[in-house]
């Protein structure tokens, strides 16, 4: 996740970022992640939290590029929840 928030700061890597099949509903679907593996309650809020700081930031991607992401991220079903 770390990776993904460095390159998000690169319009040329978000473009990347939205091409990868499958990406950006994985990302959205950490931040209802329930996975009973991890114990703590600050490990899950640390992905939480990390998985939609990576969403706001693609989500504020200036042009075309930017345009297509937030329409991919608003077409999530888990945000229309």
């Amino acid at each position: 996740m770390r990776i993904l928030q460095g390159l998000a700061h690169n319009l040329d890597n978000c473009a990347e970022i939205n091409r990868a099949a499958g990406l950006i509903p994985k990302v959205i679907g950490l931040m209802s992640y329930t996975d009973t593996t991890i114990t703590s309650k600050a490990q899950k809020e640390l992905i939480r939290m990390a998985s939609l700081n990576l969403v706001a930031k693609l989500a504020s991607t200036e042009g075309e590029t930017g345009m297509v992401l937030r329409q991919k991220i608003l077409g999530h079903p888990l945000l229309l929840e």
